[in-house]
């Protein structure tokens, strides 16, 4: 195999026209958000950053955590649809993302994971475990 680069074949331009980015406001969310405006500006995909609150959080903890993607995305001139989800008493911050994924028709879910062992996020819960397990597109985890 030669070592030269080959050119874009622009595949991903139609497998990932539409992102949906979950996002916390960690580093690992941040890392994901970034990947994503990369595809936006090469692929031209649609980029959705979901935020899932938590019922007894205020608005203004969502509004603070949307507007740092809404800064990152606005620094790579990238325009993203921002949405807030409240999470119903019952069910997990992956359930809430999985309802979204089925809501929008997302081609890929990027998220970022804690990077802790396998053990550890089927013990102690993970978010991302459960969305690559049960999402009906391709998820990627970035760690």
């Amino acid at each position: 195999m030669s070592s030269e680069f080959l050119e874009p074949t622009y595949e991903i331009t139609f497998m990932f026209k539409s992102v949906l980015v979950p996002f916390n406001g960690k580093e690992h969310a941040v890392k994901a958000l970034k990947i994503a405006l990369d595809y936006a500006l090469r692929y031209g995909s649609r980029v959705t950053v979901l935020y899932v609150k938590r019922r007894e959080e205020s608005d203004d903890v969502a509004n603070k955590i949307l507007e740092k993607a809404k800064n990152l995305a606005k620094e790579k001139g990238v325009e993203v649809e921002l949405k807030v989800k409240t999470m119903k008493d019952d069910e997990s911050v992956a359930v809430e993302i999985i309802n979204e994924i089925n809501e929008g028709l997302y081609d890929v879910v990027i998220l970022g994971s804690r990077g802790k062992t396998c053990s550890d996020a089927i013990l102690y819960g993970s978010t991302a475990v459960p969305v690559a397990l049960c999402a009906p597109c391709t998820v990627i985890i970035v760690r």
